[in-house]
């Protein structure tokens, strides 16, 4: 459209999951190279929903693992509008980086998981951390969070 997209939110993420397109499904690396540039920029379910089937359209049946970085995208996205600036998996949890905690949302969060969770609200860098269940993925934790903060986000601290 001749306008310059805009800048994705600014969060990071490094957790355990299979996330990439593979060469076998889309063979040239020019449409390939598009194609994360169109999944980096996936900021709606409904943005999420017009590529996969765009995908589907040019080259058929994404696998698993283009889904998962398409998934990881739309979270990717929707964390860095929350104020999350990084999630990264460690010691068997999921740290979630905010730029200042909601009370809230802490709150929403101690509900659901009250016995898998840490915090740190008083001196920046500012964390929530949430222990992984035996046998729970990690994007399934991290899309259950993100979406308890979405929830509880409407309350400043």
């Amino acid at each position: 459209k001749g306008e310059a997209p805009p800048a994705p939110p600014a969060c990071t993420v490094d957790i355990q999951v299979e996330a990439h397109i593979p060469e076998d499904y889309i063979s040239s690396m020019t449409s390939r190279l598009e194609i994360y540039r169109r999944i980096a920029l996936v900021e709606t379910e409904a943005d999420q929903a017009d590529l996969i089937d765009e995908l589907i359209d040019r080259f058929g049946d994404p696998p698993k693992s283009l889904l998962n970085l398409i998934g990881a995208s739309l979270l990717r996205n929707t964390a860095g509008r929350l104020g999350i600036t990084e999630i990264t998996q460690k010691r068997g949890a999921l740290f979630f980086f905010v730029t200042q905690p909601n009370a809230k949302q802490l709150q929403g969060l101690m509900v659901k998981y009250y016995d898998r969770i840490a915090f740190n609200d008083k001196t920046a860098p500012y964390y929530v951390a949430v222990r992984i269940k035996k046998g729970e993925l990690s994007v399934d934790l991290m899309r259950e969070v993100i979406a308890t903060f979405e929830e509880n986000a409407g309350m400043s601290t």
